[in-house]
């Protein structure tokens, strides 16, 4: 699985490829304070049960710590997820 990160201007989204097809993402707004809003959260129903919405996830939490970014849990995806994993909870918007 290959993810991909592009930029708008007001934020952006992080997409999953696998074998060259697009099997999910994750979109975001910017907002101040150095805040990703995890707006949406998309998986093509050929790649449920892989993963897809938590490996771009990680993704995302990963750069948001290399870039001391935090992250605000919009999508209910992305809320569930938090209160799932203990040690993602560190980029979490204060």
């Amino acid at each position: 699985m290959e993810i991909k990160h592009s930029k708008t201007t007001f934020g952006g989204e992080f997409a999953a490829f696998i074998d060259n097809e697009q099997a999910g993402l994750i979109s975001y707004l910017n907002e101040a304070g150095g805040v990703m809003a995890l707006e949406h959260t998309e998986v093509d129903d050929r790649f449920r049960g892989q993963s897809v919405g938590k490996i771009i996830l990680l993704e995302i939490v990963d750069f948001a710590r290399k870039n001391g970014l935090k992250i605000k849990p919009v999508c209910p995806f992305i809320v569930s997820m938090f209160k799932r994993y203990e040690d993602i909870r560190d980029v979490l918007q204060d």
